[in-house]
């Protein structure tokens, strides 16, 4: 089947959510009688609950990709073909894999306990949160997902989360950007580019690198794919949440590769797949 993407503008509200989103249209959709069309929207879970005093003690803002497939007209596939029904499969694994973020009614109940818990302990209310914002990179071969999540629980601060999402839409199964290619030195060639630029990051505080991050910190970049690893036009970025490679405050940890760097440690089959070549990269 061949796979005709499609990114769309998506203003709307469903039973227990509210909230607009805005995507760059990709591209258009396709003539009639063109086959399945996957289309990514992101849709924003809202909701908050006060206590009886009036206060606000939870606060919920998850912004969630939902994958969904039309056919040629534009309409909402009825999997009437073998190809309607593949792609309906395929957007359905997609879409389990935020089944959490959905679940509002749940997530508010623990919000609320942990809003009890905490006024019960220090003698004033606080706010409770939960929030998740997201970015979708989506190509004629895979859909990639960047998200920040947020919560605060109680305690000093809030925890950030970096979130990273990679689906192939041939396959209809997430993967690990570590397998993009056969060649043996893709994962040396991200883990020296990652290392350069942790060192230029540590020299821009005047630190050595193994002061401003972990000690052991080209252990956690020898890693660098268990962490959030998403792509776009012109790249693959890594993200390290605090914690993770340095301290709380030193933040969340970014690191953008350029397709040029990748490019000559990529095979043919991970080039086709990423869109790329020698002469866009």
């Amino acid at each position: 089947m061949t796979a005709v993407i499609a990114l769309l503008l998506v203003l709307g509200s469903l039973s227990g959510c509210a909230g607009d989103t805005m995507l760059n249209v990709r591209n258009a959709l396709p003539d009639a009688g063109v086959g399945p069309v996957y289309v990514v929207q992101l849709q924003n879970w809202v909701d908050s609950v006060q206590n009886p005093e009036g206060e606000t003690i939870v606060e919920y803002d998850c912004q969630v990709p939902v994958l969904s497939v039309v056919d040629g007209d534009g309409l909402p596939a009825s999997g009437k073909s073998p190809e309607e029904r593949l792609a309906l499969e395929r957007a359905a694994v997609f879409n389990a894999q935020f089944d959490q973020w959905r679940e509002v009614g749940g997530n508010m109940d623990v919000l609320a306990e942990d809003a009890e818990t905490f006024k019960e302990a220090f003698g004033f209310s606080a706010v409770m949160s939960e929030t998740l914002s997201c970015s979708v990179y989506q190509s004629d071969h895979f859909i990639s997902v960047s998200g920040v999540y947020l919560s605060y629980t109680g305690g000093l601060h809030s925890n950030t989360m970096l979130m990273s999402w990679n689906f192939d839409l041939e396959t209809g199964s997430f993967f690990d950007p570590q397998l993009l290619g056969s060649k043996s030195d893709l994962q040396t060639a991200v883990y020296d580019e990652l290392v350069r630029q942790a060192e230029s990051v540590a020299a821009e505080h005047q630190l050595s690198p193994e002061a401003f991050f972990w000690p052991d910190y080209t252990d956690i970049l020898q890693n660098w794919s268990s962490y959030a690893v998403s792509f776009d036009h012109s790249g693959m970025t890594v993200g390290f949440s605090p914690y993770e490679l340095a301290c709380y405050a030193a933040g969340p940890q970014k690191f953008h590769i350029p397709y040029d760097v990748l490019l000559p440690h990529l095979d043919r089959d991970a080039c086709l797949f990423l869109g790329i070549s020698a002469e866009t990269a």
